[in-house]
């Protein structure tokens, strides 16, 4: 890279970085003469009646000639039956044996207080006793999967006579989840029952962190926790990020606006979505 390039690309990086009047989620763009890319970060479940589309996010999507999600619609379907085939354990096997008896008396205890019979979990691995534990706790709390950032953006293409695509398939984030490594399952539960110590104040300021574009906490809320696992954070978030963010360098040498929506926590803090384009030369602007 010549020293223009470098210094253009750091004058791109601290351009972006600027304060942004928050009038929603954060919403960013990416063009050059030809071809626009909108990135914006979504929550899979809101609470109904969150205030959350602005005229800045109708207008790009109205701009936009297609959406393009981490799964497409005939995938986020798929996607229930494959996570619960994949997130069982093998037969013989209990989720106590699998997380030792301390975590497990968490996971009960937890269970109990959302109503969960005992032994919902014995046959499910970690991982998807930390998802399920997660959405149980979500909806309990008042959030919709229905009324989900995804969900609204995909419906509201599809009554425009949009396509809406997916970067990912429902089998290869069943895979994603089924290669984890005992330690990095074990890991996942483990910070997923401590958030949940404080439920409703975790979700509460996820939420309002996601709704008024405050990116920095933000980060803080969804991405922190995943230090702890640099090896988990790299396989749930990063590599993830690395591959949309080649497919996306390719996407920007066709003509045409797109629309890309991914969970929030793709598009903040270190190795972001945002930052890997950046850092391949692309002017990554915030617009709202």
């Amino acid at each position: 890279m010549n020293l223009f390039r470098r210094l253009s690309l750091v004058f791109l990086i601290i351009f972006a970085a600027l304060p942004v009047r928050a009038e929603g989620p954060a919403l960013w763009k990416m063009a050059d003469e030809d071809t626009t890319i909108y990135l914006f970060g979504t929550l899979h479940l809101i609470k109904k009646g969150t205030n959350w589309v602005t005229p800045t996010l109708t207008d790009a999507l109205g701009a936009s000639n297609g959406l393009m999600l981490e799964l497409a619609p005939d995938q986020i379907a798929a996607a229930g039956p494959l996570m619960a085939t994949a997130g069982r354990l093998p037969e013989g096997e209990t989720l106590r044996n699998a997380v030792g008896e301390g975590l497990y008396s968490d996971v009960m205890r937890v269970s109990r207080t959302l109503g969960l019979p005992d032994g919902a979990f014995d046959q499910a691995r970690p991982w998807f006793t930390s998802m399920s534990l997660s959405v149980v706790t979500l909806v309990r709390a008042g959030y919709d999967p229905s009324s989900g950032a995804d969900k609204s953006l995909a419906d509201e293409a599809t009554r425009r006579g949009m396509p809406v695509a997916g970067l990912e398939t429902a089998a290869f984030q069943a895979s994603l989840f089924g290669e984890l490594t005992p330690e990095e399952e074990r890991t996942l539960l483990l910070v997923t029952l401590r958030d949940l110590n404080d439920a409703e104040g975790y979700f509460a300021r996820m939420e309002k962190a996601w709704a008024t574009g405050d990116t920095v906490t933000l980060d803080e809320v969804l991405n922190e926790s995943m230090a702890e696992s640099p090896e988990l954070a790299d396989r749930i978030l990063h590599d993830r990020n690395r591959t949309w963010a080649e497919a996306l360098a390719g996407r920007m040498q066709r003509p045409g606006t797109i629309m890309v929506a991914v969970g929030a926590g793709h598009l903040v803090g270190k190795e972001s979505l945002v930052e890997l384009l950046q850092q391949k030369g692309f002017m990554v602007q915030r617009v709202q």
